[in-house]
């Protein structure tokens, strides 16, 4: 499998993101992983779901609702 760098991932109104919520991923280069915390409810799953989605993986539907993940380039 390749390697894919993502450098910036930007959310919409998507989940408890309201508004352009824009992740700068390009000051990790060279880290070992990223560590995502917070309360119930805010977004981390959405966070992992999004991200599995530019990867291409399938079957990331949200199991509460039917919120489309559309990934534009």
């Amino acid at each position: 499998m390749a390697d894919v760098h993502i450098d910036l991932l930007t959310l919409e109104n998507f989940g408890p993101f309201y508004g352009e919520h824009t992740l700068d991923f390009r000051s990790l280069e060279g880290k070992c992983g990223i560590l995502v915390g917070g309360k119930n409810g805010a977004g981390k799953t959405h966070l992992l779901r999004v991200y599995l989605a530019v990867l291409g993986e399938s079957g990331v539907g949200d199991l509460n609702r039917d919120e489309p993940i559309v990934v534009v380039d």
